[in-house]
C-alpha cells in the first residue's frame, strides 16, 4: 500500500495524509475501498439534469450543438418533450418568440430559433442604420453650458471672433444663423 500511496499526488494525496491519520495503518482492502468511495465516478449520472440546466449564454449556434450533444444522452423524451425544453433553454426574449410559435418538435424550434435570431440581427441592423440618419443635439448644444464632454474653443474666421462649443454629445455640427450670415 506504500507504494501505491508514494504515487498519489494533489487531492488524492490530501485526502490520503488525512485518511492515514484518522484510521492508523489500513490494509490493502481497506485502502482500496476507502479511494474507491471518495474517487470513483458516480456510478449513475443525471443527463436529464443536465439537459434541462443547458442555456443559451452566447451565440445560438453553440447553445444548439451543446444542447443536441446533451441530448444524444438522454432517452425516453418525446420529439414534443425535447423541443419544448430547447426552447426553455433560449435566451429569454428569443424564447418567448419561439414558445408564441408553439414548434411541435426540436427541429422545427431549431428552424424558428435561427430564423428569428437573423431576423432581429436584421432589425438591429436597420435601427442602427436608422440612428445613424438620425441627428442628435445634446442639451449643452442647446443651452451652451459646458460638461465634462464639452470644450469651449475661441475662433476666428473671415475676421469675425465666434466661441465654438465642442461637443461629443452632439452629431453633427451647427451655426447660429445670424453668425452664418457674418461669414
Amino acid at each position: 500500500m506504500h507504494l501505491a500511496a508514494f504515487h498519489l499526488h494533489g487531492d488524492a494525496l490530501t485526502w490520503f495524509i488525512r485518511w492515514e491519520q484518522e484510521i492508523g495503518h489500513p490494509s490493502w482492502p481497506q485502502f482500496s475501498e476507502a479511494i474507491d468511495r471518495r474517487f470513483r465516478p458516480p456510478l449513475h449520472h443525471n443527463h436529464l439534469g443536465d439537459l434541462t440546466n443547458t442555456r443559451q449564454t452566447g451565440a445560438l449556434d453553440n447553445y444548439t450543438n451543446q444542447f443536441l450533444l446533451t441530448l444524444t444522452k438522454v432517452t425516453g423524451l418525446s420529439i414534443a418533450q425535447q423541443g419544448m425544453l430547447y426552447t426553455a433553454g433560449l435566451a429569454s426574449t428569443l424564447e418567448i418568440d419561439i414558445q408564441l410559435q408553439r414548434p411541435p418538435d426540436l427541429e422545427i424550434a431549431i428552424a424558428l430559433a435561427r430564423k428569428f435570431k437573423t431576423s432581429s440581427t436584421l432589425q438591429k441592423s436597420d435601427q442602427h442604420h436608422q440612428d445613424e440618419l438620425d441627428i442628435q443635439i445634446s442639451l449643452s448644444a442647446v443651452t451652451g453650458i459646458t460638461t465634462s464632454q464639452t470644450m469651449q474653443v475661441q475662433l476666428s474666421i473671415n475676421g469675425h471672433d465666434f466661441l465654438a462649443l465642442l461637443d461629443s454629445g452632439s452629431t453633427h455640427n451647427f451655426i447660429d444663423s445670424v453668425k452664418g450670415l457674418m461669414i
